[in-house]
């Protein structure tokens, strides 16, 4: 499972979750190989985990940032995280090669805005994996999120993403991700936003990764703070299911 350094932007705690979900115990695994991976978790798996990276902000401003990673599975088609919940409403035969579709709802991200209450962003997105083989596989999705703001009208983007996991060398994988978004009501029309990174499956369990982002997103000319809002950063992560 792993997406700017906000919830729109790099949907990091969804990329994350994307890489992390393996194995609950000898009797229900997941496998190893991040390119098959589906994007929900086992039923009664956990994962937790963190990244920490350091990055520019679009003030200019440098800093550091610690993003928890946390998810459970209610059952094997739905999963439950930091910020939402996610439906798997179409599943790749035993994990393997072919198309899986899931569904996903809720809190996208909050942002700070300049002498009034915070924004806060709910997005509805459908999210799919396509497997061509066990080394390379394709992600895409689309999301709608609607930003209620008390100050201001509210907003409102359409977010649409492309990405790809592939099997470099034995345990350690590449992945990447493209994210297009039409913004509605916003000073800008739309924005750009890119991630790419290295994961290694220490065990059946645990992963270990790097990871390089960019985002043209200019919170302060959209009338928010600057703070969490990243231009560009890179960080590391490590991830744990039992």
């Amino acid at each position: 499972m792993m997406k700017k350094l906000t919830a729109t932007h790099l949907l990091l705690p969804s990329l994350l979750l994307a890489i992390c979900t393996g194995a609950a115990s000898a009797q229900a695994l997941s496998p190893s190989n991040l390119v098959e991976r589906p994007l929900v978790l086992k039923d009664g798996e956990v994962a937790i985990g963190g990244a920490a990276f350091y990055g520019e902000q679009t003030d200019g401003d440098d800093k550091w940032r610690l993003l928890p990673v946390l998810g459970y599975g209610l059952t094997d088609t739905v999963t439950i995280g930091f910020g939402g919940v996610r439906y798997q409403f179409m599943e790749r035969q035993q994990d393997k090669t072919g198309l899986e579709m899931t569904l996903g709802l809720g809190l996208s991200d909050v942002r700070e805005v300049a002498q009034a209450d915070d924004s806060y962003g709910v997005g509805l997105d459908l999210s799919g994996k396509y497997v061509l083989s066990t080394d390379t596989a394709l992600t895409f999705g689309a999301a709608y999120i609607h930003w209620q703001e008390d100050e201001r009208d509210n907003r409102a983007e359409v977010a649409l993403s492309l990405g790809f996991e592939q099997r470099v060398y034995g345990q350690l994988s590449m992945f990447g991700q493209y994210t297009y978004s039409d913004l509605h009501d916003f000073v800008e029309d739309n924005s750009h936003a890119g991630t790419l990174g290295l994961n290694y499956t220490l065990s059946k369990q645990s992963d270990i990764g790097v990871f390089a982002t960019y985002s043209d997103f200019d919170a302060q000319a959209n009338g928010y703070q600057a703070k969490d809002v990243f231009e560009k950063a890179a960080g590391v992560y490590y991830t744990y299911r039992f």
